[in-house]
């Protein structure tokens, strides 16, 4: 099964960037690990680049049960404000996601219609010519 829950990140500075450590879960309860490398060295942007990260992704639709962890001095500390900061980045990603992929089908609808009107004018001017000569 694949992981559509995020149920754990531990947040930790490597060679000035930060790593993320996701413990995922599967609708089965069984857990997968994960490890990104955010593209900055702020935490608090690391947390806001996983949510969009995963909400790019598709498969995490649940994050109800997240808690996020940061390394300080060898130890792990709860850090809930990454974890509002991961949880408003996935949502407003998947909102923006939402209202692309309506604005694709609108585009898809418009050019269907425009194909479909076309296909009528052409059958209803060949039908106007009368039969084809040969």
């Amino acid at each position: 099964m694949r992981p559509n829950a995020l149920e754990q990140v531990f947040v930790a500075r490597r060679g000035g960037l930060v790593e993320l450590r996701l413990v995922l879960v599967d609708p089965a309860d069984g857990r997968t690990r994960a490890t990104h490398l955010a593209p900055t060295g702020d935490e608090r942007e690391a947390a806001r680049w996983l949510g969009r990260h995963l909400a790019r992704g598709g498969e995490i639709a649940d994050l109800r049960r997240l808690r996020v962890r940061s390394e300080r001095g060898g130890q792990l500390v709860d850090a809930p404000a990454l974890a509002r900061e991961l949880v408003a980045a996935f949502g407003a990603e998947r909102v923006r996601d939402d209202a692309r992929v309506r604005d694709d089908a609108r585009v898809r609808d418009d050019a269907r219609v425009r194909d479909d009107a076309r296909v009528r004018d052409d059958a209803r001017d060949a039908a106007a010519e009368g039969p084809a000569k040969r």
